[in-house]
């Protein structure tokens, strides 16, 4: 990387029982282009083969712990505080890097110094690894942050620690929006974010969110109204967005996935991954 000064990357992997994704993710932070990586996991003691894994590679994680906690929040809050990196990239146990995800992302922000963090687009992949649906990240999503999440995709955002450090660690109270609800927190501030198309990172079906969409969505109306957004106005959207997610789902079931992507703008299905990031 052309840079006089290269600063220290945190990378921040929280997991559970993830023997079946938790070596990709580790081997796809390890094997980044970019060469000042603190790298921290905390593992919500796993009874799988999670921390077996994990131990191989203790000899080039840079914090590691296995302890209860109080959910995701909580998890990443530990691996914030252990972190000493000037920029904080989260990387949970179902998602992996393209080699140059930390290089590309840190670029971006020493050109732009004034924007608190970037984000890109987002792969989507099923268990053997084969792409399924693109997310591109919003640049425009300024216009609609206060209304519901818009598609700033966290598995791709690096941000300065310094927003943490300012502006507050995730809050607990959430359990699926957390990063929507500390976004807002820095939206209302005035602190910006940039978007690039180069940066990507892959994710795979299944998480959280997937498995609790209805949930998901009320847990975002709720975070929208407490960042103070008009309750009624709230109600209406999550309706609307419900309404629609719901029709979406009844008509994957009889029509191709590919055709439905034209109703969804920002997404679109693609078929398999031309080669490898890693």
């Amino acid at each position: 990387m052309a840079s006089s000064t290269i600063d220290l990357v945190s990378v921040i992997t929280i997991c559970l029982n993830a023997e079946g994704t938790i070596r990709r993710t580790i081997e796809s932070v390890l094997s980044q282009t970019y060469n000042n990586i603190e790298y921290i996991i905390i593992d919500g003691c796993s009874t799988d083969k999670t921390i077996e894994i994990i131990n191989e590679y203790k000899n080039r994680i840079s914090h590691y712990i296995s302890e209860t906690d109080e959910g995701i929040s909580d998890a990443f809050n530990k691996g914030i505080n252990m972190s000493t990196g000037k920029f904080i990239q989260i990387t949970n146990a179902d998602d992996y890097l393209p080699k140059d995800k930390i290089e590309k992302s840190i670029e971006l922000l020493q050109q732009n110094l004034h924007y608190a963090y970037c984000f890109g687009d987002i792969i989507l992949t099923d268990k053997n690894y084969k792409a399924q649906l693109l997310i591109k990240g919003d640049p425009s999503y300024h216009k609609v942050i206060k209304y519901f999440m818009p598609r700033i995709n966290h598995p791709t955002v690096l941000a300065r620690k310094s927003m943490y450090n300012k502006y507050g660690l995730f809050n607990n109270k959430w359990k699926i929006g957390m990063d929507y609800d500390w976004l807002l927190r820095l939206h209302r501030k005035l602190e910006i974010g940039v978007y690039s198309d180069s940066i990507k990172v892959f994710m795979q079906l299944g998480g959280v969110s997937d498995e609790n969409w209805v949930q998901t969505q009320i847990e975002g109306m709720r975070i929208s109204i407490h960042n103070q957004l008009n309750p009624l106005l709230a109600y209406f959207i999550f309706v609307m967005i419900y309404m629609k997610t719901l029709i979406r789902i009844c008509l994957e079931h009889i029509v191709p996935r590919q055709w439905i992507s034209y109703f969804r703008p920002g997404k679109s299905v693609v078929s398999m991954l031309n080669h490898m990031y890693w």
